[in-house]
């Protein structure tokens, strides 16, 4: 026989009766977990769709420059919705398997050569997006800076990191050097 306290949930709420206070007109997904009952999507009476779950996250670099041949560890957390990014490495982990839009851009630091960035997947040294890098090379040595957005396949606990590959990046404002993304589906 089956378990049913052990068997998934899942509870929705409608109620688009004028006046009522508790549910006007929106939808409420919730599953069952062992903290209890969690909010996992709604849909307001105008439209609107949020997932209080989904996986995102926005970090910033400024604890000191970055050299060529190394990850950048973002050590400004802004965002970091489900704790998937971990400060103590620049890693970020997928917890599902999905497809991510992932963003990231710096700034030269202080020089007239390249400088160049990109995708590092599970720390093989296998690039992602292998043509896809950002160079940041228009012969200045202040104010050259880019960034790069990619929409990438993961597989659960694959993680992600950005590595400086040619020069050095700029690494002691958090308004220059910085890593982003979130699960798209």
């Amino acid at each position: 026989g089956t378990n049913f306290e052990e068997a998934a949930q899942i509870e929705m709420q409608v109620d688009g009766t004028p006046g009522n206070n508790v549910m006007p007109g929106r939808i409420v997904f919730k599953t069952a977990t062992t903290d209890g009952v969690v909010e996992r999507m709604r849909i307001s009476s105008q439209g609107y769709v949020t997932n209080p779950a989904r996986p995102c996250f926005d970090v910033a670099r400024d604890a000191g420059h970055v050299s060529a041949t190394n990850a950048i560890v973002f050590n400004v957390v802004n965002v970091n919705n489900g704790s998937h990014y971990d400060a103590s490495n620049g890693r970020f982990t997928a917890p599902v398997t999905g497809t991510y839009l992932l963003y990231y851009g710096g700034i030269k630091n202080n020089t007239n050569s390249v400088v160049r960035m990109k995708l590092l997947k599970n720390g093989t040294g296998n690039y992602m997006n292998t043509d896809r890098e950002l160079r940041l090379d228009d012969g200045d040595a202040y104010g050259d800076n880019g960034s790069m957005t990619v929409i990438v396949s993961l597989t659960a606990t694959d993680y992600v990191q950005v590595y400086v590959t040619q020069g050095t990046v700029y690494g002691v404002d958090p308004s220059y050097t910085h890593f982003g993304g979130y699960l798209l589906s």
